[in-house]
């Protein structure tokens, strides 16, 4: 349909355990969401520095400073519902991300 305006994409942003699970789990939803990004059906928003730190308050600050449409992450004991509420950020797994995507 000529001239339909097109939807811009969700934005996403990937802590480092999705990166780390999409390259080594060949069949992981971790994977599938990079090569959805990669075929532009998402947008990936990355952190000017991406530091590992036990706490993961550096991913955090990052993530809330990028505003993402959804923080994926498999790290769910440091990212949780309460941590989403008081961020006011959307976090969710690879797995349940792909679960709710309605293409």
């Amino acid at each position: 349909m000529a001239g339909a305006a097109r939807r811009p994409a969700t934005r996403l942003f990937f802590d480092s355990g999705v990166f780390l699970e999409a390259l080594l789990v060949p069949w992981s939803a971790s994977r599938a969401l990079l090569i959805l990004a990669r075929h532009r059906v998402f947008r990936l928003v990355l952190a000017d520095h991406l530091i590992r730190h036990q706490a993961d308050v550096p991913i955090l600050v990052a993530a809330l400073r990028a505003r993402p449409d959804w923080l994926v992450t498999t790290n769910t004991r440091h990212f949780s519902a309460g941590v989403a509420s008081r961020t006011a950020l959307r976090i969710c797994t690879p797995k349940a991300l792909i679960a709710g995507l309605r293409l």
